[in-house]
């Protein structure tokens, strides 16, 4: 039987607007279908994309089988005659590690299916800021930002060679995008373009994932170390961080938004990743691959960031009182 069907795939990356795509996708499922596309249930974690199908093949405590894996998704296809798109950014989360890229062949060659991918890239420089502030923020660590810095500017999550090479090399019809301005404004509507379907209404948020003030930020780091002091386990650590989040935020209205990056630190990083970023320019068909090689000189950066220790005494208790409604526990 010859294919006649599309498989359209988004790959992330991480910190690239993949949050707004997949609430988007869920919003648009009538005009997807209308265009011959369907969005499969199989896999999806609502707010999050198909999670479920990475969190399978990984292994990961996250994933639930009645929110449905690879087979859901291949009964699925087989119920169903229509193009379909899957969205996560999980994907390109095991650089080189082709297990993902072989689960998704499969289950599309079976149904007849060719397979194209959309991956959205960004500076390292900023993917390694804005990757703190979220993991921050939701409680995976309390690491500072320099920390946090030099164990990962080695992981090879950030060398998005080795992160798409499972797609290059098993010979996807991959097209890899920069997040920069001219697409970060709207990487929405650029991605609904890549899908041929008709661009969402533009009264939308793009900022589902905003930046963090620096009080707010400093607040959860330091709550996070404390609890983990104490004993807590990772998933109370994480609760607490998450609930406490948008409370600090209303509290601290209007506070400078976190960043760790100033000049020296952006030209290391970018001089650290120089080589395997000019080995994507090359592969890459991006309308404008100068993002691959741009210099952060010439961007206006600073460093905005607070310690524990420089909290007035009425911050600190105003981040106390917050943390003892939600976990029962003190911070001093």
């Amino acid at each position: 039987m010859s294919i006649s069907r599309t498989l359209h795939v988004h790959l992330g990356t991480h910190k690239t607007g993949s949050t707004s795509i997949q609430l988007e996708l869920r919003g648009a499922v009538e005009r997807l279908a209308a265009s011959g596309i369907r969005l499969p249930s199989a896999g999806w974690e609502p707010g999050q994309g198909h999670h479920h199908l990475a969190w399978e093949i990984w292994g990961d405590r996250r994933f639930e089988p009645v929110k449905g894996g690879f087979a859901t998704l291949d009964e699925e296809f087989r119920r169903d005659g229509d193009d379909a798109v899957v969205s996560c950014e999980s994907f390109t989360a095991r650089p080189r590690d082709p297990r993902i890229f072989e689960a998704l062949t499969a289950v599309a060659d079976s149904n007849q299916m060719t397979m194209r991918a959309l991956a959205y890239v960004r500076p390292q420089w900023h993917y390694l800021d804005s990757l703190y502030v979220q993991q921050v923020k939701m409680g995976y660590h309390a690491q500072t930002f320099e920390t946090f810095l030099e164990a990962q500017i080695d992981n090879p999550r950030f060398d998005f060679v080795a992160v798409l090479s499972p797609w290059w090399t098993l010979g996807t019809d991959l097209s890899v995008r920069p997040f920069e301005k001219e697409v970060a404004g709207d990487v929405v509507a650029d991605f609904f373009e890549w899908l041929g379907v008709a661009s969402p209404a533009p009264e939308r948020s793009e900022r589902t994932n905003a930046r963090v003030g620096v009080r707010t930020l400093e607040a959860i780091r330091h709550t996070t170390a404390v609890l983990k002091e104490a004993g807590a386990d990772r998933w109370e650590v994480e609760r607490v961080a998450q609930r406490l989040f948008p409370r600090l935020e209303a509290e601290f209205a209007g506070d400078v938004r976190f960043s760790g990056l100033g000049p020296a630190t952006a030209r290391r990083i970018a001089s650290h990743f120089s080589s395997t970023n000019e080995e994507l320019a090359r592969r890459t068909d991006a309308p404008t691959p100068r993002f691959f090689t741009d210099d952060p000189d010439d961007e206006d950066l600073s460093v905005s960031s607070l310690t524990w220790d420089e909290f007035s005494r009425e911050d600190r208790d105003r981040v106390g009182r917050a943390v003892a409604e939600i976990a029962g526990a003190h911070v001093h």
